[in-house]
Formats: structure tokens, C-alpha cells, sequence
């Protein structure tokens, strides 16, 4: 697993040249991702994930967003949110309860499959949902 996980992260990387990856516990944190405007009260924000347990065979699970995210016209959190929660980095952070769609299908070659890239854009796809 852990030679999957080294190439995945290359392939991250390359979108997200900020990445950091916490080996304890499986973190990855992005420093600078852009959320869609005119929806949220912010244009961007630090993000992370944990890649599960027995990954990639056990999909992952949840982003968290930098604490104080909220709808740019309404004073109301999104559904399925809660802040605060605690991940292991510095400040305040929320977690969205999210999940890669059905599709989720893991292959040897991780760029034909599911991949943590690919979870990561799904972030973008709750975050145009809005509320």
C-alpha cells in the first residue's frame, strides 16, 4: 500500500504543489484550494482528508475545510457540516461528511480508477451544492 499511496500523492502533487502529507495517521493537507465563488463566504481555504485503513480497497471518507466556512448570502452552516472537529493541524477546522460517488472502483492502474485526485475534485462538487 504504501507504494500506491507514494504515487498517488506524486499525482496530487502536481495539481496541489503545496501538498503536505502526515505520515502518522494518514493525513494529507492542502494549503491553498479554491472554492466556487459567489456560493461561499470564501474563495479559498486549507483542506484535508485522512486516507483510510486499508485503502484503496476502503475508500476515503470526509474533507475538512479551514474553520468559518459559510454561505456567502445566509447566515445558515451547509448540511452534513460540523465545526468545530479536530484534525491535526493548527486552527479551527470543519468536516464535510462526503463520500467519493458509487463509482469508487480501485484499480492497479490509479489512473484509470479511483484515486485520491480524484476524491479531492469531488470536494468542489459538494462545495457547488451549497447549503
Amino acid at each position: 500500500m504504501e507504494g500506491r499511496i507514494d504515487q498517488e500523492l506524486a499525482l496530487l502533487k502536481k495539481e496541489f504543489p503545496n501538498l503536505v502529507y502526515r505520515e502518522e495517521g494518514m493525513w494529507v493537507f492542502i494549503k491553498v484550494f479554491r472554492i466556487p465563488q459567489n456560493i461561499w463566504n470564501k474563495n479559498e481555504a486549507s483542506i484535508c482528508f485522512q486516507i483510510p485503513a486499508g485503502y484503496p480497497g476502503n475508500p476515503p471518507y470526509g474533507f475538512y475545510i479551514e474553520g468559518g466556512l459559510g454561505l456567502k448570502d445566509a447566515d445558515e452552516k451547509p448540511k452534513n457540516y460540523e465545526e468545530p472537529v479536530q484534525t491535526p493541524f493548527e486552527g479551527t477546522w470543519g468536516k464535510f461528511s462526503w463520500q467519493h460517488d458509487n463509482s469508487w472502483r480501485a484499480t492497479s492502474d490509479l489512473t484509470s480508477g479511483g484515486n485520491l485526485l480524484n476524491f479531492v475534485h469531488t470536494f468542489r462538487d459538494r462545495l457547488i451544492q451549497g447549503i
